[in-house]
């Protein structure tokens, strides 16, 4: 079997399961794609919507960058949002309004909240004067309708494109903040002794693997405590990207303050006790549940304005300034 042959049966799996990105845009296409098959339109406006199909289609493939294959998933949204702004004005009333309207209202919800209440109430008068000109009402002016459908829509795009960015550079920057507390963790390990090279040889001083046993303890705590801070279900599902970047940062703050607890106590505290003691382990385990403390300021560093954590139960947690 090729390596194209291979991509694309596994196009828009990720390690087997699929990627929510994917799915949605492949529901988008599929339901665009059946709308425009079903309706009356002019042969040349068919032809031209199919080609448009195809190339959201094209979009999706998996290409390579750098040996890892990625779709064009930005690509395929700018096309199924333009590919929307057309059908307002072609498809017939029913579809519009059983189909394209719905879907708006839903994309309007990533404006502010006043913009959002607003420009639904217009989408609903819109909604009632094109189920009047259904109904036979003559006076409608179904073309003015269409049109101010046609903006709703290119707004609400803009809207999720926006959204879209922000989460994305969001992403960039929590990664990028990962990886220095990485990077940072490993050279002390490294450079403090006893060190990184020595603890993980076999045979090694127990003391050294000791360091290892307090970090990954803390790590372990820190992923304990992502557990319990999972994301509401009310969160908007493209915060679900910036929510499944999270683990990897509790996990590498919750190691790197299990290791600055540790120093504190054996170094500066003057602690007697031996600095193998199991105890030790159990106060590493709760240094790195409690770095919770530290990610809301660090979401903040990130630029993170709308997606806030809370150190409080599930149940009471709340994503604030988003539109319901």
């Amino acid at each position: 079997m090729s390596l194209d042959e291979w991509l694309a049966r596994r196009r828009g799996a990720i390690f087997g399961f699929p990627s929510p990105r994917y799915q949605l845009a492949l529901a988008a296409m599929e339901r665009y794609a059946q709308l425009i098959e079903i309706s009356p339109l002019h042969p040349k406006k068919a032809q031209h919507y199919a080609a448009q199909i195809d190339s959201v289609r094209d979009a999706l493939e998996y290409r390579m960058w750098y040996a890892i294959p990625y779709p064009k998933y930005d690509l395929a949204w700018a096309e199924l949002y333009q590919l929307r702004n057309e059908l307002c004005r072609e498809l017939p009333l029913a579809h519009v309004c059983g189909e394209l309207i719905e879907e708006i209202s839903d994309d309007l919800g990533y404006l502010d909240a006043s913009n959002a209440k607003a420009k639904r109430a217009e989408l609903g008068q819109v909604r009632l004067q094109l189920l009047e000109k259904i109904c036979g009402n003559r006076a409608v002016n179904e073309l003015a309708q269409r049109m101010r459908l046609q903006a709703l829509s290119h707004l609400a795009a803009q809207a999720r494109d926006a959204y879209r960015l922000k989460v994305n550079l969001t992403r960039s920057r929590l990664a990028i903040i990962g990886v220095a507390i990485v990077l940072a963790l490993l050279g002390v390990l490294v450079i403090m002794p006893p060190g990184l090279r020595s603890g993980l040889r076999h045979g090694g001083d127990i003391r050294e693997r000791y360091l290892w046993l307090i970090v990954m303890f803390g790590a372990m705590g820190g992923l304990i405590s992502a557990t319990i801070d999972i994301a509401p279900i009310e969160t908007r599902a493209s915060e679900y990207h910036i929510d499944r970047e999270l683990p990897y940062l509790h996990a590498a703050i919750g190691a790197a303050l299990a290791l600055v607890v540790y120093i504190v106590l054996i170094a500066i505290i003057g602690i007697e006790a031996s600095p193998l003691n199991p105890s030790y382990l159990v106060i590493a385990l709760v240094a790195g549940f409690a770095e919770r403390v530290f990610v809301s300021p660090l979401l903040r560093i990130a630029g993170i304005a709308d997606f806030t954590r809370e150190t409080k139960p599930l149940t009471e947690r709340r994503i604030t300034n988003h539109a319901v």
